[in-house]
């Protein structure tokens, strides 16, 4: 696992066509540019002890990846404060299990073969996350796809090229995670894709 700077994390996206989304207000979500509308989302499962399974399909319908990149929106890794509360105290030791240090500013790498790392900090922000700052991005090394884990608990695909999406839909719906027919709440955007 590897560290990388906010402002080395973002040089590497940039050259892979990935940016912050200026039509959000800090802190900004990543997305392709030019920006196209190639999207689906994937609601998180209710029981925690589905997650890391959920979350390794989703992993491996991403086409063959040697490193992942996960980004904290915004940039910033929660931070166990002074006083932290239990929550903080215990998403701190989880991420730190998984490499990521207290409050550090930019993107983690992982190899391939560090896959439970990646999973580990993946659900640390989800049984966490309630606010933006919260939300995480999952960029593999091909930049392919771009995956977004969102506060609302649901899990994001961007996909660069329109052709992957049906494949991807089949490889998810193949072990019963269907698209929703429906947003998560009130404040969700419903997607054009969506009846």
């Amino acid at each position: 696992m590897e560290l990388i700077s906010i402002d080395d994390f973002l040089e590497w996206a940039r050259a892979l066509g990935i940016s912050t989304d200026a039509r959000y207000t800090e802190p900004r979500c990543l997305a392709y540019f030019p920006y196209q509308d190639h999207s689906r989302f994937w609601k998180i499962p209710d029981r925690s002890a589905g997650i890391p399974a959920f979350l390794n399909h989703l992993l491996d319908a991403l086409e063959r990846w040697s490193h992942i990149r996960l980004w904290p929106r915004g940039g910033k890794w929660p931070e166990v404060s002074d006083e932290p509360s239990i929550n903080d105290l215990v998403r701190g030791t989880i991420l730190g299990a998984a490499g990521v240090p207290s409050g550090h500013e930019g993107a983690a790498e992982f190899d391939s073969d560090e896959r439970a790392k990646v999973l580990t900090a993946i659900f640390a922000q989800i049984a966490f996350g309630w606010t933006t700052r919260d939300d995480v991005f999952i960029v593999p090394d091909h930049a392919r796809y771009l995956l977004y884990v969102d506060h609302h608990e649901v899990v994001h695909v961007e996909f660069r090229n329109a052709s992957d999406i049906e494949p991807f839909i089949e490889h998810m719906a193949s072990s019963g995670y269907l698209l929703p027919d429906e947003v998560p709440d009130w404040t969700f955007k419903k997607p054009s894709w969506m009846p």
